[in-house]
């Protein structure tokens, strides 16, 4: 399973990792609250880093397979650097020369087709299903995870829909969320989705959200946890992406 920021560091206290791009030592002295406490050359008492942008990078990093070690990728976040050394340390993942990326191992062929198309025959109407649908989810998160904060990502995130964290940032869950008009829990899912609730099984959560009637912004919601395999849980693939590999001389 994959470890949260907490657990990823914890694993590094005592020991120096260096950054990809420089090869600049950091010596991980501890965790204190919500950060932890990194020794470098210009710091050697220690800086603190926050856990909540490991956590950050972990996430973009298992849900797209890869991510750019830089400022622009953590908002700005100026510790990039010792972020990238981080994700460095976790095992099957391949380092880029500048600019610097860290990318999983994945079998090639293993992505799916940009997008997935919902099934509904109206645009419009799905639209509306899914905002009602996402509207009694939240409702549902907040009262299943009470004390602890729902971050709601942007509706292009890859592989999840809402993330739970604990009061240093730290994810405790995630949340994908399905909505439908029907009174059946079915749904599509990318591949990118799939494999997310592979790899996060320990925090994993699927909501489907059945019956939803966009006019009273009602609708049920059906919890399932860990990876979506099993006798309890029914996938077909739908969609291949492919390319014709042509010789090119001919």
């Amino acid at each position: 399973m994959v470890p949260n920021a907490r657990e990823l560091v914890a694993g590094l206290v005592g020991t120096t990792i260096h950054t990809l791009d420089r090869d600049e030592p950091n010596i991980v002295l501890r965790i204190e609250g919500a950060n932890v406490v990194v020794g470098t050359a210009n710091s050697p008492e220690g800086a603190p880093v926050a856990l909540r942008k490991i956590q950050d990078g972990l996430d973009i990093l298992f849900s797209t397979n890869e991510i750019r070690i830089a400022t622009s990728t953590f908002g700005g976040y100026r510790r990039s650097s010792f972020i990238g050394a981080v994700l460095g340390t976790l095992e099957g993942v391949a380092v880029t020369p500048r600019p610097v990326w860290v990318r999983l191992n994945v079998e090639a062929g293993n992505h799916a087709p940009d997008g997935v198309t919902r099934g509904y025959p109206d645009p419009e109407m799905a639209a509306a299903i899914d905002k009602v649908g996402v509207l009694v989810a939240l409702q549902a998160i907040e009262d299943r995870f009470a004390g602890f904060e729902i971050e709601e990502m942007r509706h292009t995130n890859p592989g999840f829909d809402v993330r739970v964290l604990d009061a240093d940032g730290v994810a405790l869950a995630y949340i994908e969320i399905k909505s439908t008009s029907t009174g059946l829990p079915v749904f599509f899912l990318s591949e990118t989705e799939r494999q997310f609730a592979q790899r996060y099984a320990d925090r994993y959560h699927l909501a489907v959200v059945t019956s939803v009637d966009v006019a009273s912004k009602s609708g049920e919601v059906h919890w399932r946890e860990g990876a979506l395999t099993g006798a309890d849980i029914y996938l077909q693939p739908r969609h291949w992406k492919g390319a014709l590999l042509t010789n090119k001389e001919a």
